[in-house]
């Protein structure tokens, strides 16, 4: 038991988005949920928390990229990973600022 084998099912009207949805779309949602939850972490706690998003541009297309970095709170702090650094540009084209770049 424990949340790291919860199952939560995200419906697209009364289908599992993972039945029918793109991969982008699939992590369009997930980005989705895990936007939501860290606001509701700095409603609880009067101070955003520190949020990780692996792999973050993983199967999105260069509009939906864009998108993400436009969706992100400029007041919160994000520890973004991906496997392509081209994806640093996206950052330097949206709201967010006090970007860091550190390679592996």
């Amino acid at each position: 038991t424990g949340v790291h084998i919860d199952r939560i099912n995200i419906l697209y009207g009364d289908k599992e988005i993972k039945d029918i949805g793109s991969q982008g779309e699939q992590k369009s949602a997930l980005i989705l949920i895990k936007l939501a939850e860290a606001e509701f972490i700095k409603r609880k706690l009067s101070e955003p928390p520190i949020t990780l998003l692996d792999d973050l541009f993983a199967y999105l297309d260069y509009e939906h990229m864009s998108k993400v970095c436009d969706m992100l709170f400029p007041d919160f702090q994000f520890l973004i990973t991906t496997t392509d650094i081209s994806n640093y540009n996206r950052f330097e084209k949206s709201h967010i600022n006090n970007v860091k770049l550190i390679e592996v």
